[in-house]
This record gives C-alpha cells, structure tokens and sequence, in this order.
C-alpha cells in the first residue's frame, strides 16, 4: 500500500516484481527465456531510457544468470569464457558506437557483429560435425559436363576426345 503512495517505493517494487517475474521465467523456461523475458520487462520499466549504473546493474545479473546455467553443461569452462567474450564484445561495440552519438550506428554495428559471429559459429557447426568436404585446388572438379575429358580418354582406352 504504501508503494502506490510514493513514487520512488512505486518503482522499486516495480522493478523488484519485474526481477520476480525474471525469476518464475528462468524457473519455468530456462535462462534464455528468461533473459528475454528480463530485457522486455526493462523495457516496459524505463520506455524513456535508462542511466548507465541501473543498466550495468541489470546487465550483470543477467550474465550471472547466464554463468550459473554452466555447471549444467558439458564444458563449463568453455560455456563461461565464451559468455564471458560475447558479453564484452557486444557490450564494448555498443559502447563505442554509442560515443559517436548515432543510434543509427550503433544499431547497425551491433547488427554486423552480431551476423559475424552468428555467422562464425555456423561455419565452426559445420566444421565440427564434418558436413564440410575437403578443399580442392580445382574449381571446376565436380562439376558435371557433357564433353570427355582427358581423364574419361585415358579410361576407356580411346584416342580421340
């Protein structure tokens, strides 16, 4: 009751029922979710924007959310640095593109950095599982044609191509 009354009381139990929220979500769904579900919840708190302090605040929680979801995996260690990397990487091209005082920029920064790595660990997917062939120093092997060739002579026997 007394949160309805004062402005400041209002909002910190709003933000302490959005971190609840985070909470039953992670519970229910898993840290994804519930990372996505924490960034929606911020949004609907602060439509305005929000300072740098609260901002580190709750982006810290969020990768801690994230850091106490490795023990589960097959590699924590692995899952930890790589969390760890991605969250300073995407942090730091957000900050430096945001010192230009674009939006756009920034926005289209973290969009390229993001398709780049996206992109990365798709091709680290196909290598690992070994759906790549090997390379070939000729461009043309595999490609079907309908004229013998040199090789198709030699192994019928045949002189002429």
């Amino acid at each position: 009751m007394i949160a309805g009354f004062d402005p400041t009381v209002g909002s910190v139990a709003l933000v302490g029922l959005g971190g609840v929220l985070t909470a039953f979500v992670w519970y229910a769904f898993g840290t994804p979710y519930a990372i996505a579900a924490g960034h929606v919840v911020l949004l609907g708190l602060f439509p305005d924007g929000i300072d740098r302090s609260s901002f580190v605040l709750a982006e810290t929680a969020f990768v801690t959310m994230l850091l106490v979801s490795a023990p589960r995996t097959s590699r924590p260690y692995r899952f930890a640095a790589v969390a760890i990397a991605g969250t300073l990487g995407v942090t730091g091209t957000a900050w430096l593109a945001l010192e230009t005082g674009s939006l756009r920029l920034a926005t289209g920064a973290l969009f390229a950095v993001l398709g780049l790595a996206t992109y990365g660990v798709h091709r680290y997917e196909l290598v690992r599982l070994g759906l790549v062939s090997e390379s070939t120093d000729s461009p043309d092997e595999g490609v079907d044609t309908d004229e013998p060739t040199t090789a198709d002579a030699n192994a019928t026997g045949s002189t002429q191509l």
